[in-house]
């Protein structure tokens, strides 16, 4: 097994639920509070239902419509404690046929404990996907 499968699998995982739209998944995904950082704003997510109701709208932007794969690809790890790691990732958006329909990348602040990933904080990096 290589040094990050438990990140791949993870990132993986919430792609899924990305492409599906399932924003209990997603969720699921996430330690609170968690925080989603961008220029204009500072989003504080105090529990599950925080995060669902935020999520509601936003899965339609991650890939537009007809997407049917959200491909992580893990650019870079730095661990920063024992429990907490940074993970850039690039998503790819691809629709049933395999095309792809765009990208993005995003920067996570990722905890583990007992046997679990969960995303404390997402940062949108802008990097040329």
């Amino acid at each position: 097994m290589g040094e990050h499968d438990g990140l791949r699998g993870f990132f993986d995982d919430y792609g899924g639920a990305l492409a599906t739209g399932d924003i209990n998944r997603l969720a699921d995904c996430y330690a609170y509070p968690t925080f989603a950082l961008g220029d204009d704003q500072s989003l504080a997510m105090s529990d599950r239902d925080a995060a669902t109701t935020a999520f509601s709208g936003a899965t339609e932007h991650f890939g537009g419509p007809g997407m049917a794969v959200a491909a992580p690809t893990l650019t870079a790890v730095e661990e920063l404690t024992p429990t907490l790691t940074s993970v850039d990732v690039r998503w790819s958006y691809s629709d049933a046929g395999g095309t792809e329909r765009g990208g993005e990348s995003y920067r996570y602040v990722v905890r583990a404990t007992a046997g679990r990933h969960a995303i404390c904080a997402v940062i949108p990096t802008n990097r040329e996907v």
